[in-house]
């Protein structure tokens, strides 16, 4: 059995100092996220932090490294999905952008914000494989 403390002075000195402790590792949100998916690997909503993090401070390559780990864990999941187009647009790859909205939108057909982001970067691609014009493929995506 655990000793007790005697008077709740004592327990404000031992919470004091495990905070002190452990301020490093919460120092700000990517710090207390690492060490969150570190203690444990099924959060995937920690690598979806992560991620954000680092997109907010303009490392896309971090931020995409993050993705694709949270989507080992959680493969279908749309915030991470959400995250994965944003950061591949960022970087200029909309091929891979279109891809993963396009992805998203069948996997929820409903969602007109994902199918506007489809129709948006089909016109930005301008023509497509296969002599497909841009119109069509966007209707088909709003209808």
């Amino acid at each position: 059995r655990a000793p007790r403390l005697k008077s709740p002075a004592a327990s404000v000195v031992v919470l004091a100092a495990i905070s002190l402790g452990r301020r490093d590792f919460f120092r700000d949100d990517e710090i207390f996220t690492s060490q969150w998916t570190r203690r444990n690997p099924e959060a995937w909503r920690g690598f979806a932090r992560r991620a954000e993090a680092c997109e907010a401070g303009g490392r896309l390559e971090a931020a995409d490294r993050q993705v694709k780990r949270g989507l080992m864990l959680q493969p279908e999941a749309p915030e991470l999905m959400l995250r994965q187009g944003s950061i591949q647009e960022k970087a200029g790859r909309l091929e891979e952008a279109l891809l993963t909205f396009r992805e998203m939108a069948a996997l929820n057909p409903t969602n007109w914000e994902i199918r506007e982001k489809v129709a948006d970067l089909t016109f930005k691609l301008g023509p497509l494989s296969g002599g497909q014009r841009p119109l069509p493929v966007v209707v088909g995506h709003l209808a």
